[in-house]
């Protein structure tokens, strides 16, 4: 969003406060980068420098120089990294001139840093990327008109903490967590029915009915449908039905859904969301007094759990390898029965055989000292770290729903796991 010009207008627009109207925004590292011609360099122009480079924050002061000023410097990124690590003062002097008449024009250069998981295809280089690159984040925060902005993984963040350098603190209290809080997600359905113009008079009418007095001359949805959890309920209510079931004993439907597809840290994704209501609201039928009901969403827990873990995979290939052996296991359990069961399927061994380029990134736990030994805790931490995995008290550990039945993991008394093919 930060990126593109009219999304970053829109939410200007919606959030004055915020001042997006006043940034100009670069791309300093992203999926799919190519290098060249482009400002973003791509993981193998990086894993090159990496070789020459003295210092990793070096390699990152190369990207921001382009931004700065493109014809300052050799061309070729290998030699630029060298030619600034041998005249600092140049990328000094283009920050120092950037940053004055940036200041002046009223405007901030943001340069943004995305997927930094894929900076490289082991965890040592981007680890090393990683660091130089909030190192250099840190130095650029004393700048009045350009600002540095990151998008890490969770488990990425923590691994730089265990891992930290000097005034890592400063940077760990101006990080941000990127949640959807239940009326958050709650707020995007309602204002997507309100936008349907084929919808708005539906929802128009339900919320009368409730005593809600909502305008439909308004193309915006009304603030309070937006953020009050308890106008949500009772809305949400007339359309999915009250309750999981014939009583409150399964739940109730509005703060059933998010807590069922949340994760392990209790943070659920707008994705699953949406995907959940859209599979209920396929499988709706005139048979129901309702738009969906508790069936369907049931229904739309599952679908959302098979792409979740999908994405998971994509982004995180070992993790197949570790659930397939906790297959039939029943949560929640003791921490021994999960690294018993991948001590006897040879589960390490085989998520580091299957490490290479094609399939990129072993968990960063495995190569901790802490964990030598027993390498299956290593595979714990990290599944813990991906909220994949939560532990509770007394060394027991769970599986959420949003994984679980995708993965044919067993609960007593919840969502029956997806059955084999």
């Amino acid at each position: 969003m930060l990126y593109d010009a009219e999304a970053r207008k829109a939410a200007s627009e919606a959030y004055p406060e915020l001042g997006l109207d006043k940034l100009d925004v670069e791309l300093g590292f992203y999926e799919g980068a190519m290098g060249s011609g482009n400002i973003a360099p791509s993981p193998s122009t990086l894993k090159a420098a990496l070789k020459i480079a003295e210092d990793p924050a070096s390699i990152w002061r190369s990207v921001i120089l382009k931004v700065l000023a493109p014809n300052v410097g050799p061309a070729a990124f290998n030699d630029r990294v060298k030619w600034i690590e041998e005249t600092p003062e140049a990328f000094e002097d283009a920050l120092l001139e950037v940053d004055r008449r940036q200041a002046e024009d009223g405007r901030i250069l943001l340069i943004v840093f995305d997927a930094l998981d894929v900076l490289a295809t082991d965890w040592d280089s981007i680890r090393t990327l990683t660091r130089g690159l909030a190192r250099l984040a840190l130095e650029m925060s004393a700048r009045k008109a350009i600002r540095i902005k990151m998008f890490m993984r969770h488990d990425q963040f923590e691994d730089m903490r265990r891992k930290t350098f000097a005034d890592f603190s400063k940077l760990r209290t101006a990080a941000v967590a990127l949640t959807w809080e239940p009326e958050d997600l709650y707020g995007v359905l309602f204002t997507r029915i309100w936008r349907d113009n084929s919808a708005r008079p539906v929802l128009a009418q339900l919320g009368k009915e409730l005593q809600l007095q909502l305008d439909l001359s308004k193309s915006d949805l009304p603030e309070l449908i937006k953020v009050s959890p308890s106008h949500q309920e009772a809305l949400f209510a007339t359309i999915a039905g009250e309750f999981m079931g014939t009583n409150k004993k399964r739940g109730r439907t509005y703060t059933w859904m998010p807590k069922h597809l949340a994760d392990a840290h209790g943070e659920t994704s707008l994705r699953s969301f949406l995907i959940a209501l859209k599979e209920a609201a396929d499988r709706s039928s005139s048979a129901i007094e309702t738009a969906i009901d508790h069936v369907g969403i049931n229904a739309g827990v599952l679908k959302a759990s098979d792409t979740r873990l999908e994405e998971l995979r994509e982004d995180h290939p070992w993790v197949d390898d570790a659930l397939n052996a906790l297959s039939g296991l029943t949560v929640p359990c003791a921490e021994s029965d999960v690294t018993e069961l991948w001590r006897a399927a040879g589960t390490v061994d085989l998520i580091v055989s299957h490490t290479n380029d094609a399939r990129p990134a072993a968990p960063i736990q495995l190569d901790a000292p802490e964990f030598a030994t027993v390498p299956e805790k290593a595979l714990l931490a990290a599944l813990i770290d991906l909220a994949v995995i939560e532990r509770r008290s007394a060394e027991k550990v769970n599986v959420p729903d949003i994984f679980r039945v995708a993965a044919r993991i067993k609960r007593r008394g919840g969502i029956a796991p997806r059955p084999k093919r």
